[in-house]
């Protein structure tokens, strides 16, 4: 089940997150004008994704009496350009969710689960850092559009800078893309917790001692001795005592006690025949 966390869900969770973060709109902003005696009401709408911070392409899209030529457009997409700054990090971002593919090249566990938790903290950082930034420049895109409508009877002797915070939000590219890092994040924290360290032992091939055995009791120890002492040296091979089975290399008790009965003999009849 780790192994199924870290190698296969996590790497295509990132790859999820990329693409949400580079399809799903990132930040939008929206604006609805009013008619007034000379214009049709109208709306403006710009929104954001990923790939168009990391490309550099904004657009603004004006409809009903707003609605502008090809030239008015590219003017007009030339006012809510993103700085240089904004564009790096999205691409920043892209690349270090990107990389969050690499648990499924590591071995071991927990090392794939620890760079799965540091890219999810990088890329939901990143994340947060490119929405703040992109929120901001939108903020003051949208003064300006306020200050150029200024004209408009619809808008005038109104107050509308502290209704700006109103007409720019998050997108629902950001919070998926943001939910699914931190889900990969807690993911592969817990794989992290339970898969546990392999014991160390000092020193390479030295033999391991036995595990620790609990302490038999005085009493039991007594009797079990007193059991052993009555039935007798162990009986092995057949039947045979345990201490008449010849050591390698060594002659056993019984034939050296044999080989001399059969030289006193020997020595007897020699005797006998002598006298």
């Amino acid at each position: 089940m780790v192994t199924t966390v870290t190698r296969r869900i996590t790497p295509a969770g990132f790859l999820l997150a990329v693409l949400l973060f580079l399809i799903l709109p990132f930040v939008t902003a929206s604006c609805d004008v009013p008619a007034d005696s000379g214009t049709a009401a109208g709306r403006l709408t710009l929104s954001l994704t990923g790939s168009d911070l990391a490309a550099a392409h904004e657009h603004l899209d004006a409809t009903g009496g707003l609605a502008l030529s090809p030239d008015q457009q590219s003017r007009a997409d030339l006012l809510v350009r993103m700085p240089r700054s904004t564009q790096v990090l999205a691409l920043f971002t892209a690349v270090v969710l990107l990389a969050g593919v690499t648990p499924a090249l590591v071995r071991r566990v927990r090392v794939a689960a620890a760079v799965a938790v540091a890219v999810a903290g990088a890329g939901g950082a990143l994340l947060a850092t490119t929405a703040y930034f992109t929120v901001q420049q939108c903020t003051v895109i949208t003064q300006n559009f306020l200050h150029y409508g200024t004209y408009l009877p619809s808008v005038e002797g109104k107050n509308l800078d502290s209704r700006v915070g109103e007409v720019i939000h998050t997108g629902i590219g950001f919070w998926l893309t943001l939910g699914t890092v931190l889900t990969l994040a807690a993911a592969n924290i817990v794989v992290f917790v339970r898969v546990r360290r392999p014991a160390h032992h000092p020193g390479d091939g030295a033999q391991r001692s036995p595990p620790n055995r609990p302490d038999v009791p005085a009493h039991r120890a007594d009797s079990r001795r007193s059991d052993l002492d009555a039935a007798g040296p162990p009986r092995t091979n057949g039947g045979k005592s345990a201490h008449l089975i010849r050591a390698p290399g060594e002659p056993s008790r019984l034939v050296e006690g044999m080989s001399r009965r059969l030289r006193s003999l020997l020595l007897a009849k020699a005797a006998v025949f002598t006298d």
